[in-house]
């Protein structure tokens, strides 16, 4: 899985959404508003000191947090899973039942991970993830997926682990460098970010956001 972020204003951004949660921005493009014409100077000033005063609250309530700032555009390269016919939405009461009835086959794990990713409820995820693994540590795509779920969940530490074993295993993963730049630039490390974001580039110079990825690297600065 690929991580996101808002390009508008770099607020990490849950798989499949439209619009940013920090800052409403559709991805797609980002438009402005011309103010209209106004003849009342005072009722101007009024009009604004109001909008200034609902810009800040909204500000402090829906503001994204500083850690991760790079903005990255949802990719139109994202994998999809099949989903699991019957799956309920989870609550976070339903986590320990589902949990103590997970299955202990290698696939039925992953299937219900995916699952549980793709619908962002990533402690299940993690949960289904971590178990295959100790089934098979061998597939880097689900090793890739689980170290998604840990940044998503802000466990950089556990999603750098994750991503280096994936590499480890296929050195030319080209989604598991990808996303270990994004956890880098997060961590404001900018010559890991580099590092890794241009390993990409060369692994898959033809990805639907390979030009993105330039531009994020031209933006770093330096070589």
């Amino acid at each position: 899985m690929q991580i996101n972020f808002c390009p508008s204003c770099g607020a990490k951004v849950a798989p499949g959404s439209k619009f940013c949660s920090g800052c409403g921005a559709p991805f797609e493009s980002v438009k402005k508003e011309k103010s209209p014409s106004r003849k009342n100077p005072a009722r101007d000033i009024v009009l604004l000191v109001g909008a200034l005063a609902v810009l800040i609250v909204a500000y402090m309530i829906f503001a994204p947090k500083p850690k991760k700032p790079q903005p990255v555009p949802q990719s139109q390269q994202q994998f999809e899973h099949p989903p699991i016919t019957g799956m309920p939405q989870v609550s976070a009461t339903d986590m320990e039942q589902i949990v103590a009835s997970l299955p202990n086959n290698y696939d039925s794990l992953v299937q219900m991970g995916n699952h549980f990713m793709d619908t962002q409820v990533y402690p299940l995820a993690i949960e289904c993830y971590g178990r295959a693994i100790k089934i098979n540590a061998t597939d880097p795509n689900v090793i890739t997926d689980l170290g998604a779920c840990y940044f998503y969940m802000e466990k950089d530490d556990s999603a750098i682990l994750m991503f280096e074993k994936a590499i480890a295993l296929n050195p030319r993963h080209p989604i598991a460098h990808f996303n270990m730049g994004i956890v880098y630039r997060g961590l404001n490390n900018l010559e890991k970010a580099r590092e890794y974001w241009n390993k990409f580039v060369e692994l898959d110079p033809q990805s639907p956001i390979a030009d993105t990825v330039r531009r994020l690297i031209n933006d770093l600065g330096g070589k």
